[in-house]
């Protein structure tokens, strides 16, 4: 049996990994993964260790220490059993040297120890969190060649825009307000320009001639313009000296001169967009050969599935930006503004880069696609086996890391592991819990063997029954679903428990999926199954499968006392505590129960049916039953090949091998009950599929 003898605790610095010695007689070392009662999954992985100092060795802040430099903060660690039997990999959180008052290198007196704190990956980007920046400046950020970068975010006392660009020269900035706007849903502010006298102009940062000048500008005008009006213009070197947009009442207008005026290209798309909304538009030139020059207009409008463009070609050599100008016009009063940004880099713009980014990734991110970019983000390795997942609503500005993964976790109803084998984290879908619900469990216990060590409580109680549920999109609708007939029903005792109504706040791509995800959640709510918070292995015998087990397997716990469960227990594993002492190895499993992800296989699975009642009292002794239809509810299967079945009467499970009649119908029934429950069935009581089928979100 491994025990803390045999736990070897490794940090990596210098390259490699080095075996840290632990503090002989210091306590177990504990293992926590995942949610903690019931928790959230965000909760990242923790391990407290010991470490022998009195090498005075592991202290990274002793100038004298080898590990001054090479180790500190977010050093990797890792916790092997022996073998290649990883428990943990993660970061140093924290390292405190301490030591006895006697403690003496030099001489061998005292002793002294530092207590290290091992945390996963999800530690770092789920405590003290900022908004992440909105989706578009994450995007803009993430392209190279910025020479100035406007967002236009600044709050609503500011007075002057910010140019992000490390080294950018500030604007300088006529009769314009800040944080005018929150109709762009990808940004977390814009500008406005108050009249028709309000400009905006700034130097652009001095940059190597590349071959490419790209000018990206995200507008809304207030009304169509009575005239022609310059949108803006940009400077620069070279052939193509000025870069002008301007727009109509019909059309946009390219205009490229040389510096003395000359027109190298005058052309007037029509907008194809509607320039009251929010428009991107994208002016790229390259260099295509030598003393040829490329041009492509694009615009595109947010929310709308297409991109339009405008090439061409003439005659020159291109040089760099130097300047972006908005100047005074007419049809400038209350424009809107935001995002501009230029280049002396190619912008991916028809490679839909932009317009994923301008419509906050609505519609065009799966769940498991946000959670792979939220991780992307912060540098974690992250992966998942079901890409089938639903598809994600806008991104929305002033949204936390943890406020987009809960969100994405919630809309799926899936769940996060942390990685015990290396740094990274996993994405359980909804359907790979589900599926592990029909498959064999990860781990079988006898109860009755005394497979299941103290503390293992299961609790009937009313924490997670919730029978009333809203599931609310952001700026979106919602749907309402509740359960109004049942024990676990909205009615009143005896008929049902009363209403336990809960909303959620989910973010689909749009309203249609509202009442299914309100419907599953709601059965989810009231499976009527007792929970088991924590379930304890510490069976010598058991510890080797025990370690096998992870988030989101099942594990079933068979031979229960009959009244606690007459029927085999099966539970999702959501959190794990691994206690290893000197001469013990506990597992402490946080669980749920499996009823609320099990769902149906068709031409498998038994579904249930309308509304129906024994006509007369039922003994322990009986062969057939007498069954009362709802007025209109269809009739139970007659059909030989459907059965055995299983029914539900108030508990006893009672499998019916024939049936008879369109209704009342007669079912032939065993005398024996499946699952030991005995009972006479009064008339009246409500017959039901044993466990039935759900349907799959």
């Amino acid at each position: 049996m491994a025990n803390r003898q045999d736990l070897v605790f490794e940090l990596f610095y210098n390259g490699v990994w080095n075996v840290v010695p632990l503090l002989p007689n210091s306590g177990a070392v504990v293992i926590e993964r995942g949610e903690k009662s019931e928790g959230s999954s965000l909760t990242p992985s923790s391990a407290t260790i010991v470490i022998n100092n009195r090498s005075t060795i592991y202290n990274p802040t002793y100038p004298l220490s080898p590990l001054y430099g090479p180790a500190g903060l977010n050093t990797p660690g890792r916790l092997t059993m022996p073998g290649t039997d990883r428990r943990m990999v993660g970061e140093v959180a924290s390292w405190d040297p301490d030591q006895t008052p006697d403690f003496n290198p030099t001489t061998g007196r005292g002793n002294a120890w530092t207590t290290v704190e091992l945390a996963g990956p999800l530690r770092r980007p789920t405590q003290n969190e900022e908004a992440l920046p909105s989706t578009l400046r994450g995007f803009i950020d993430a392209q190279p060649g910025q020479q100035a970068y406007f967002p236009g975010e600044d709050g609503t006392d500011a007075t002057a825009p910010s140019n992000v660009t490390p080294a950018g020269y500030p604007a300088t900035v006529v009769d314009v307000g800040f944080g005018a706007d929150d109709t762009l849903l990808s940004s977390g502010g814009v500008v406005r320009f108050n009249s028709a006298l309000s400009s905006f102009s700034a130097r652009v940062k001095d940059a190597p001639v590349t071959g490419f000048i790209t000018g990206v500008l995200l507008f809304k005008l207030n009304a169509l313009p009575g005239a022609v009006f310059e949108l803006f213009r940009l400077e620069a070197t070279g052939t193509a000296a000025v870069i002008s947009i301007a727009i109509d009442n019909v059309a946009f207008g390219i205009n490229i001169s040389t510096s003395t005026g000359g027109a190298l290209v005058s052309f007037g798309p029509a907008h194809q967009v509607d320039p009251t909304q929010w428009v991107a538009l994208h002016i790229g030139l390259s260099q295509t050969s030598a003393g040829v020059i490329s041009y492509a207009f694009y615009r595109h409008e947010a929310g709308n599935a297409l991109i339009f463009g405008s090439t061409g070609t003439f005659a020159g050599t291109l040089g760099r930006a130097t300047k972006m100008v908005m100047a005074p016009a007419a049809g400038r009063a209350q424009m809107r503004m935001a995002h501009w940004v230029v280049t002396n880099d190619a912008f991916p713009f028809v490679t839909s880069g932009l317009r994923k980014a301008v419509a906050a990734w609505a519609g065009f991110e799966a769940v498991y696609q946000r959670l792979q970019r939220m991780m992307d983000g912060v540098g974690i390795p992250y992966s998942t086996s079901n890409i089938t997942t639903q598809l994600l609503g806008a991104q929305r500005a002033g949204q936390t890391f943890t406020d987009v993964t809960a969100e994405s976790l919630r809309t799926d109803d899936g769940m996060f592991r942390e990685r015990r084998d290396a740094l990274g984290v996993r994405f359980i879908t909804r359907k790979d819990i589900s599926a592990a619900t029909l498959a064999a469990p990860t781990l079988t216990l006898d109860y009755a063997a005394g497979d299941v060590g103290i503390p293992t409580k299961p609790k009937l109680d009313d924490l997670k029954v919730v029978n009333d549920v809203t599931a609310a999109r952001p700026a979106g609708g919602s749907a309402r679903v509740q359960l109004d007939d049942g024990p676990l029903s909205v009615q009143p005792q005896p008929a049902g428990v009363g209403r336990y109504d809960k909303k959620y706040d989910v973010n689909p791509v749009n309203d249609d999926p509202l009442p299914l995800i309100a419907s599953w959640l709601m059965r989810k709510g009231t499976t009527g199954e007792r929970r088991f918070p924590v379930v304890t292995v510490k069976k010598a015998s058991l510890l080797t499968a025990a370690a096998v087990v992870d988030i989101g397997d099942m594990i079933r716990i068979n031979n229960m006392p009959a009244w606690v469960s007459p029927d085999p227990v099966s539970l999702i594993v959501v959190g794990i505590t691994e206690r290893t002492e000197t001469h013990e190895r506990i597992f402490s499993f946080n669980c749920i129960p499996a009823r609320g992800y099990e769902v149906g296989v068709w031409n498998t699975s038994r579904w249930n049916g309308y509304a129906t009642t024994n006509a007369t009292i039922i003994t322990g002794t009986a062969t057939s039953m007498v069954v009362n239809l709802a007025a209109g509810a269809p009739a139970w299967t007659t059909a030989g090949g459907h059965f055995p079945i299983d029914i539900d009467l108030l508990g006893a499970r009672v499998r019916v091998t024939a049936i008879t009649g369109t209704g009342p119908q007669t079912f032939t029934i065993s005398a024996s009950v499946v699952n030991g429950i005995a009972k006479t069935i009064p008339a009246g009581s409500p017959v039901l599929m044993w466990k039935p089928a759900r349907y799959a979100l």
